[in-house]
């Protein structure tokens, strides 16, 4: 029975994690340009410590950290 509680623990922190890292994702795309070609074709792909982004621009190429919250573009 305890070997089914660690199991189903196991599964429910990995499904929080993932439902954090999607709200997460969500709130930085879209809102996201390059730096370097001023593209807005770019995506931000993974997380650093809740407060940075790893972002990459699909027309360029050119790859950055963004810190979040993320300002728009003037």
């Amino acid at each position: 029975m305890e070997g089914w509680l660690i199991i189903l623990s196991v599964i429910v922190v990995f499904a929080l994690l993932g439902i954090i890292m999607a709200f997460c994702q969500a709130a930085a795309e879209g809102n996201v340009y390059c730096p370097q070609c001023k593209s807005e074709e770019c995506e931000s792909y993974f997380i650093k410590q809740g407060t940075r982004i790893e972002c990459f621009c699909r027309d360029c190429g050119h790859r950055w950290i963004q810190n979040l919250p993320i300002k728009k573009k003037e």
